[in-house]
């Protein structure tokens, strides 16, 4: 049998095989996952939050690009580098969830709502979760890059790179001091690495250490935005061609 055409937002596709030995729902599911676009997907819908409105799922940062379902979950989209949605992360109180099958290795969110990125002077700063992003954002004023956590760090960090290949990178690291070789770092460590860029890591004291704190959203949450700031200024001064490393409270690294 010749290969059909189906029509998904415009976009004619081609696939290998019949489309009448599939399922309405499977076709559906099918062109959702194969076929990304970058309007919103038919599941990226729900009560947009304001950036004055916290999110249910941390009620200490706002809402940037990210919508709340009739079921109170975050939503959250995954897009590549042009804007393309690929994946759909949910968060609810039972945890994150991606759509089955869908596409979320090298897929972010960036929080950008005055959309400096176009601004060529702006570095490229990403961190794991919607949260603490959100909080560096809050903290700092840049644009910063969700993408979703340690294992695609270095996915995103080569992506963005690509498309902007003359801007700084910086990974906001989490510091998983409790887990066996601390992945958040050393997953930081080696997306810096890729992109010739460097790595920023929280620092707690023992006592928010025993409280499991690790990462920049925790540190916001327990001392507030100024903290966050005053432990980013130092990478933030030196991928702005100032030369600093580090201070008392805070580390940058560089490779």
């Amino acid at each position: 049998m010749p290969a059909k055409k189906d029509f998904c937002f415009g976009v004619v596709r081609r696939f290998p095989f019949g489309f009448l030995e599939l399922s309405r729902a499977s076709r559906i599911s099918l062109l959702y996952h194969r076929s990304p676009s970058p309007r919103p997907w038919p599941r990226f819908t729900g009560r947009t939050l304001s950036r004055s409105s916290t999110v249910l799922a941390d009620p200490g940062v706002y809402g940037y690009g990210v919508k709340v379902n009739d079921r109170n979950e975050l939503l959250v989209p995954g897009r590549d580098v042009e804007g393309f949605i690929h994946t759909l992360q949910t968060v609810n109180q039972d945890g994150k969830f991606f759509v089955a099958g869908s596409r979320k290795t090298g897929t972010f969110h960036t929080i950008d709502p005055d959309r400096t990125m176009g601004n060529p002077q702006t570095p490229i700063l990403i961190a794991e979760g919607y949260a603490t992003a959100a909080s560096v954002h809050m903290a700092i004023g840049e644009p910063v890059h969700a993408a979703f956590d340690a294992g695609n760090l270095k996915h995103v960090a080569e992506a963005l790179h690509g498309k902007y290949p003359d801007r700084s990178v910086v990974i906001l690291s989490d510091n998983d001091h409790q887990q066996s070789g601390n992945p958040g770092v050393t997953k930081a460590q080696a997306a810096a690495r890729a992109v010739g860029g460097q790595f920023v890591v929280p620092l707690f004291s023992d006592a928010e250490k025993a409280k499991g704190l690790t990462d920049f959203n925790d540190l916001h949450a327990t001392r507030g935005l100024e903290a966050v700031r005053k432990q980013l200024e130092p990478v933030l001064q030196k991928v702005r061609g100032k030369g600093l490393e580090q201070q008392e409270d805070g580390l940058a690294m560089s490779l």
